[in-house]
């Protein structure tokens, strides 16, 4: 009687220990799997939805999504989707824009996608989706090898939104366009000037010379020579005030242009003007009259 309750209570004994080693390990995995999950939350802090994958198995599992992200954790958890390969068609079939995601189906492929992170320490994807139900549209898919050995290859798989930043890449580049185009129209606007500039410049100094010319045979006729002189006077001023239009234009382009406004003998500007045009005109049979 005494050996048979001596048994019973090393029976009793040993199937404790097995329960108390059967906790601490539960508890261990447990603890093993809280890590994992603050592993998985801080890797995918910025994603609406992410994925645990393994693409050698085709398998995955949804470890983040947000409420109102298109992440098809429903078909996931259901099973009317089973596999990393269905879910992928799955996406590009009902949220992706495929005008934005020019070879996707392609990129994403179990193989190819294995062979690029043999390469890389990360793969990827930027491309627009139907709006989900926060209205956003545009997306950045990464995928990051965890770690692969002969019969797995995990991944994690992210989407975070970019609509900010598509936005902002936007703006920058119609600024850039605006400033091309300005810069355009300033090149054409300064050849067009220099241009113009230089025939002008060719009339103050065909009267110089004209007027220099006929002072060297006239030149002792006092009042023909007074008049040659006021004429080269008033050429060599106009040229000089084209030069400095010349100048002026770059200070216009560096910002540093200052308006001069001074009192002018309007008869006498329109007598300098005539005197350097004054060959050309009587060329022409045209008259001048000052009021």
């Amino acid at each position: 009687m005494l050996n048979i309750t001596i048994d019973k209570v090393r029976h009793i004994e040993d199937k404790d220990a097995n329960v108390r080693e059967t906790l601490v390990e539960l508890q261990h995995a447990l603890d093993k799997s809280e890590q994992e999950r603050h592993f998985y939350d801080a890797l995918c802090i910025d994603y609406t939805a992410a994925y645990l994958c393994d693409l050698m198995a085709d398998t995955m599992t949804v470890i983040k999504k947000k409420s109102f992200s298109h992440c098809a954790a429903e078909e996931l958890q259901s099973g009317s989707i089973q596999c990393y390969s269905q879910w992928i068609r799955h996406s590009y079939n009902t949220f992706v824009v495929k005008e934005s995601a020019p070879g996707f189906m392609e990129m994403f492929d179990n193989r190819n996608l294995m062979a690029y992170l043999d390469d890389h320490e990360s793969f990827v994807y930027r491309h627009r989706t139907l709006p989900n139900r926060a209205g956003m549209e545009y997306f950045e898919a990464r995928a990051v090898r965890l770690y692969s050995d002969d019969d797995s290859y995990k991944i994690i798989l992210g989407y975070r939104p970019i609509d900010d930043i598509v936005e902002e890449e936007r703006e920058s580049r119609q600024k850039l366009e605006q400033a091309l185009k300005r810069a355009e129209e300033a090149s054409h606007a300064k050849s067009a000037f220099l241009f113009n500039m230089s025939h002008d410049i060719r009339t103050p100094m065909n009267a110089i010379i004209g007027y220099t010319d006929l002072l060297e045979i006239y030149g002792d006729d006092v009042e023909k020579r007074e008049d040659y002189l006021g004429k080269i006077k008033s050429s060599s001023e106009y040229l000089l005030s084209l030069l400095n239009d010349v100048l002026e234009m770059a200070r216009i382009e560096s910002g540093k242009y200052i308006m001069d406004e001074t009192v002018t003998d309007i008869r006498e500007f329109d007598r300098s003007i005539c005197d350097v045009f004054e060959n050309q005109l009587e060329q022409k049979g045209i008259r001048s009259v000052f009021l």
